[in-house]
């Protein structure tokens, strides 16, 4: 099960107040609805891939309505062979319509307002909604954050964005094949949008790959940088050895002083150290102490007697 999947079959079960149960059954038909005209008077149909979203629609409008419902299951004729299932509410689609304030006088609604939720419970509510009909996140072990959440109408998509901008997720709304899609980026906003929904499963999965992740590739950062300033001073060593080599090489010793000479020996005693542990090395052969830019100094003194040779 994709993880979308997963913080859809969470969300779907949980328990609603009943003004919540109001704004969630709106959103998932305002996102994924039609109304059917026939014998049988004004339906509506919604229609869904996913049977646990079927079934809390079925819920919704029997203990909101106690509604006259149907259940049909098309099989898709593509290569997967899935199955649609469609809610339809027989008969008396506009009376639910109007009871949740999804029609008027005037007609259908394309959308609600921010006025028409009572509470901010029923606003997460109505997010949980959109997301189950219209929504997916990429899992938290690919290396992109993504949440979506899409829909033809943009009226709706601008709710959906004001409704997440209302809890701090920086949302935006890009046209992608005629859709409206409100989508979220930032880990943190996702973490925090599946907690508002409700998935508590959900945020534990999420963070937990998501620390998982952020520790590996700081370790793995930690540990290139290490590796940098390995190869950086097995580099430096390798230069001054070469250096020493064309000093013995050309006979220049009598050309340097005795601090020369103790940093020359110094460093062919300890081929592959760092400056820093040959401060602590020169301390211990000579019973002095000298600088990490007292030993570099001597060093670029030695690179000048063998370049002006």
């Amino acid at each position: 099960m994709s993880f979308s999947k997963k913080i859809k079959h969470e969300i779907s079960r949980n328990t609603l107040f009943e003004c919540c149960q109001r704004s969630q059954l709106s959103a998932l038909i305002l996102m994924s609805s039609k109304l059917i005209i026939n014998q049988d008077g004004i339906s509506l149909q919604f229609a869904t891939e996913n049977t646990y979203i079927a079934k809390r629609v079925w819920q919704l409008a029997k203990d909101l309505f106690d509604a006259n419902l149907k259940l049909d299951v098309m099989v898709n004729q593509s290569f997967e062979q899935n199955k649609t299932y469609q809610v339809n509410i027989i008969g008396n689609g506009l009376q639910v319509l109007s009871e949740l304030g999804l029609y008027d006088e005037n007609g259908l609604k394309e959308a609600i307002t921010l006025d028409d939720l009572e509470n901010e419970c029923c606003e997460r509510a109505f997010l949980a909604g959109a997301f189950m009909a219209n929504g997916s996140v990429n899992s938290p072990n690919t290396t992109e954050y993504h949440l979506e959440i899409s829909s033809d109408s943009e009226k709706l998509s601008n709710l959906v964005q004001a409704l997440m901008n209302k809890l701090s997720l920086d949302a935006k709304v890009i046209m992608r094949r005629k859709q409206h899609v409100v989508y979220i980026k930032q880990a943190e906003n996702i973490s925090d949008l599946l907690r508002a929904i409700g998935s508590s499963n959900g945020v534990m999965e999420f963070e937990e790959a998501r620390i998982q992740r952020d520790f590996v590739n700081n370790f793995t950062r930690l540990d290139n940088c290490e590796l940098a300033n390995e190869v950086k001073v097995l580099t430096a060593a390798s230069k001054q050895l070469e250096l020493i080599a064309k000093i013995e090489e050309h006979g220049l010793q009598s050309s340097l002083s005795p601090a020369h000479l103790e940093v020359i020996e110094l460093r062919k005693q300890f081929p592959e150290s760092s400056l820093n542990e040959l401060t602590d090395e020169y301390y211990i052969m000579y019973g002095k102490t000298i600088t990490k830019s007292g030993l570099n100094h001597r060093f670029k003194r030695i690179e000048e007697i063998i370049h002006g040779k």
